[in-house]
């Protein structure tokens, strides 16, 4: 896990198209952000070695995904149809369907409809549990963000406003931090990929 810029404080944004851009086996990368857990649960900077990893991966061909000992992996396609995950079985993961697996265990990577782009999620076991939901925006009602979680806007438009009430725009790709006291929320029309980081009290 590579070096990525300090954690902003909650109720701000990381534009995707500033992350860092690295090879990976399947392709491109760009790493938003990682970091660790305070005790309370509010996302953190690293003191050592990250506890969890949120990037953004392109799968432009067949191979193995990278092995990650200790660690549980969330993959989701953001654009294209379908990636086929097998590790003792195959495991077709449609868009907007999550799949989290273990990361330690070898997986390939195959392509039965074409290249697609993913949202891939790290978490140390023992220390992080993550998951990723997929939730359709609403003009009409906020979507809040708390401790421990991070937005990406994958289509349509949005709006964020964090406790002073000012309201700026959410670009697409882009991903915004939460916070209790921020009391950061979210509203437009389109797909929202919402990431909650929690502490895992299970043995690594």
């Amino acid at each position: 896990m590579s070096q990525t810029p300090r954690l902003p404080a909650p109720g701000n944004i990381i534009e995707l198209r500033h992350c860092p851009k690295n090879p990976w086996p399947l392709g491109d990368q760009r790493l938003i952000a990682q970091g660790s857990l305070t005790a309370q649960g509010e996302l953190q900077d690293a003191t050592g070695e990250p506890d969890w990893m949120l990037a953004v991966a392109s799968v432009e061909h067949t191979g193995q995904l990278p092995l990650n000992e200790g660690f549980e992996r969330t993959t989701t396609v953001i654009l294209g149809e379908v990636l086929q995950v097998v590790t003792d079985s195959p495991h077709a993961v449609e868009r907007y369907r999550p799949l989290r697996l273990d990361a330690g265990v070898p997986a390939s990577a195959e392509l039965p409809t074409g290249d697609v782009l993913t949202l891939q999620l790290l978490t140390r076991r023992g220390k992080v549990r993550g998951s990723v939901r997929v939730l359709e925006l609403s003009k009409q009602r906020e979507q809040y963000l708390f401790d421990g979680q991070l937005a990406l806007l994958t289509e349509g438009k949005a709006s964020f406003s964090a406790g002073d009430g000012t309201v700026q725009e959410l670009a697409v790709r882009d991903v915004l931090l939460g916070g209790d006291a921020a009391e950061v929320r979210i509203k437009g029309r389109g797909m929202l990929l919402l990431v909650s980081l929690d502490p895992d009290a299970r043995e690594s």
